[in-house]
């Protein structure tokens, strides 16, 4: 990752009140278990990029992160690249299309708790199939950092995160013309931000 992009982003990452990406990069050493990441990757410039990270991400981990990365396809309606994040997350967390800018925190963030460098807050949901339509933004970055950590301690919850901006250019139909646009079970429950954890799991009770 060039070193003035990460400078941009971790400058606003601080004025949003997220942990800046060299703080998460230094803590991949420290997961207790390792972390596979299965990507799935076509012939578009978000797979590159996407691979480019996250190879990036496996190369500072110091053995602990562990990128697998195939051709192949993804569910019907999806854009390409998958990143399927296994660990504590079982592979019950998935983010499509191109994971950029400001959203490379909770990116991040998901494979320390898969890992178990973040302790999960515990809370209890449902059992749900969400879908968060996602662009680089901090609405949608305080979204996604309230549904994540959800996902290790659920194991009916699984969550895949869905960049608009990839969907929209396969020809895919918004649920809202507003992100971060939550959609659960196959309804949409929420446009706007998921301000924390608790109301992230009090939406999934």
């Amino acid at each position: 990752m060039p070193q003035l992009n990460l400078l941009v982003i971790d400058a606003l990452l601080k004025a949003f009140g997220a942990p800046r990406l060299t703080e998460l990069l230094r803590k991949l050493p420290l997961m207790e278990r390792e972390v596979l990441v299965r990507l799935t990757v076509g012939g578009n410039e978000a797979s590159k990029v996407m691979r480019d990270v996250l190879e990036s991400f496996e190369k500072l981990s110091d053995g602990r992160l562990r990128v697998e990365v195939e051709e192949g396809d993804v569910e019907p309606g999806y854009p390409k690249p998958r990143a399927e994040i296994h660990g504590a997350m079982g592979g019950r967390l998935r983010f499509y299309g191109l994971i950029d800018g400001i959203l490379l925190c909770p990116l991040l963030e998901a494979i320390l708790y898969a890992g178990g460098a973040l302790e999960p807050p515990g809370l209890e949901t449902g059992s749900h199939h969400v879908v968060v339509y996602v662009v680089p933004g901090r609405p949608c970055l305080v979204t996604l950092r309230a549904l994540i950590p959800l996902v290790p301690s659920n194991e009916g919850l699984r969550v895949d995160v869905v960049d608009a901006r990839e969907f929209e250019r396969m020809g895919g139909r918004l649920p809202s013309p507003y992100v971060p646009a939550v959609v659960v079970d196959g309804r949409l429950v929420r446009v706007g931000s998921v301000k924390s954890v608790e109301e992230a799991a009090e939406l999934l009770g």
